[in-house]
């Protein structure tokens, strides 16, 4: 009899114990968040990046790339606060009265030189140069150039290895933030809100996310 109470104890503790771990991850999804930020994480489409000066001469813009860093951004900017507008409409939330800011700052980045027809010294990148690698509509990596230098015909081939040039990669990553102002939402609405933004920017922008959006 003793052991038959002290079993049943322990079943009604440990139901008991689970309730709150529920509880408390339900109480937390609910509680409020005001002003929040989002930190997005990301490879950027070649609209948010701007060439070098010289690209229209070496052929080195990537499609769909804006000529200049204030283009550039403007493009980013509203891609970022359209992308939360649509997403408060989406979920049933007016959008009256917030105020929404993207904050982020293009990076320069462009392919290697691709014009015959170029000035002499603007049709080959130096050993030690670095250029950017276009993948699906997305800016991914840069590359270091190594063992010759890189000229236009190479470039235009893709044939590196067979010219002795060697190319070292690393990983794009760059941030940008979002911030909702005169807006106060349940943590779990604003969840809400950043996955539709994700999934706006990757679908209608061609963002590649490196993690999940951050909110602060």
């Amino acid at each position: 009899m003793i052991l038959w109470n002290l079993t049943n104890i322990f079943i009604i503790l440990s139901s008991f114990n689970f309730y709150v771990i529920f509880s408390c991850s339900s109480g937390d999804e609910l509680s409020i968040i005001s002003n929040p930020t989002f930190s997005l994480t990301f490879q950027p489409p070649a609209a948010w990046t701007y060439p070098l000066s010289n690209a229209e001469e070496t052929l080195s813009f990537f499609p769909g790339q804006p000529m200049t860093q204030t283009s550039a951004q403007n493009i980013a900017s509203i891609d970022m606060e359209s992308a939360v507008l649509g997403a408060f409409k989406e979920i049933g939330l007016p959008p009256d009265g917030i105020s929404v800011k993207a904050t982020y700052i293009p990076p320069q980045y462009h392919d290697c030189y691709k014009n015959s027809a170029a000035s002499t010294e603007l049709q080959a990148l130096k050993v030690g140069s670095t250029f950017q690698i276009f993948e699906n509509g997305v800016i991914t990596r840069t590359a270091t150039i190594g063992g010759a230098d890189l000229t236009f015909d190479i470039c235009l081939a893709q044939s590196f290895a067979e010219n002795s040039i060697t190319l070292t990669y690393t990983d794009i990553i760059e941030q940008a933030t979002i911030k909702i102002d005169n807006f106060s939402a349940s943590k779990f609405t604003v969840k809400q809100l950043a996955s539709i933004v994700t999934t706006k920017l990757v679908f209608g922008r061609g963002v590649k996310f490196l993690k999940e959006i951050v909110i602060s």
